[in-house]
């Protein structure tokens, strides 16, 4: 016969009935021993009002439980918790604002063009958000720059390869072909890793394409998308953060300067060395 499985909800239920019962009787009894050491009289002489009470008294006992339970929540989650500190965002709002800057001179400070982010549904991903917004920011101040679209790519399209994180080349062509018409799409996710032949069945006459690399990513891959002309721009971090003599950096602009550099197809052989 196979033994059943108790009901845990039950078992709770019947743990607090009895605490609850236990601390009824306990301020009962005090109650009584407090009676008969003022009036004297036995505890069998109690009045039969007080024995009608003792359900008023179990509900006092109830309340005190619970009172204690939360007030052991409180301290715990709010007193003796200790505060996490806050990410620092310049560095990416830096990353986004440099990014929107470099895309307007590069295409003469007009036309059109396409943003990739990370789909992250409900999560929220420390770098995106603060980068996309600073980003959008600054590219508002470009009058003859039109956002045509801001396509959310999956985190699933994305690969890890020693090469870096980098976005698979289905979705990459796919966007290609979607928008052959814009100036440029721009990449705040990384950038694809494309063999030979899907590089070269690329149309002649295809938007620019501006990425922010994965720190990972290494100078030989950008270098080869930028040979291919696939690549025309990159945000990379730096190989070593700049000192700047010493200065905490204190701006967006500042960190971006102590942490990323600017990557173009001159730069792309030494620019995490």
């Amino acid at each position: 016969m196979t033994p059943t499985k108790p009901d845990l909800r039950q078992v709770a239920i019947n743990a607090l009935s009895f605490l609850v019962t236990s601390i009824a009787d306990l301020i009962f009894h005090v109650i009584r021993i407090g009676i008969r050491l003022t009036t004297g009289k036995s505890a069998d002489e109690v009045p039969l009002k007080l024995e009608k009470n003792k359900k008023m008294v179990g509900a006092i006992a109830l309340t005190l439980v619970i009172a204690a339970s939360l007030s052991s929540l409180l301290l715990t989650t709010c007193e003796f918790q200790p505060s996490l500190p806050k990410a620092n965002l310049l560095p990416y709002q830096g990353t986004g604002q440099v990014l929107a800057e470099e895309t307007a001179k590069l295409l003469g400070n007009k036309g059109k063009i396409v943003v990739l982010v990370m789909d992250t549904g409900q999560v929220e991903i420390t770098a995106d958000d603060p980068r996309m917004n600073a980003f959008t920011e600054a590219i508002k101040g470009q009058k003859d720059i039109t956002v045509m679209a801001v396509e959310k790519i999956s985190p699933s399209l994305m690969i890890r390869s020693p090469a870096g994180k980098m976005l698979r080349a289905e979705p990459f062509l796919e966007i290609f072909q979607q928008y052959p018409n814009v100036d440029a799409i721009v990449s705040l996710i990384g950038v694809p890793r494309l063999a030979d032949e899907q590089i070269g069945g690329l149309a002649q006459n295809r938007p620019k394409f501006v990425a922010v690399s994965d720190p990972a990513t290494s100078s030989s891959e950008l270098k080869k998308l930028f040979e291919a002309q696939v690549l025309q721009l990159a945000i990379a971090p730096r190989g070593h953060p700049s000192t700047n003599g010493g200065k905490p950096p204190s701006t967006p602009r500042e960190w971006f300067d102590q942490n990323y550099i600017v990557v173009t197809p001159e730069s792309a052989p030494t620019h995490d060395q």
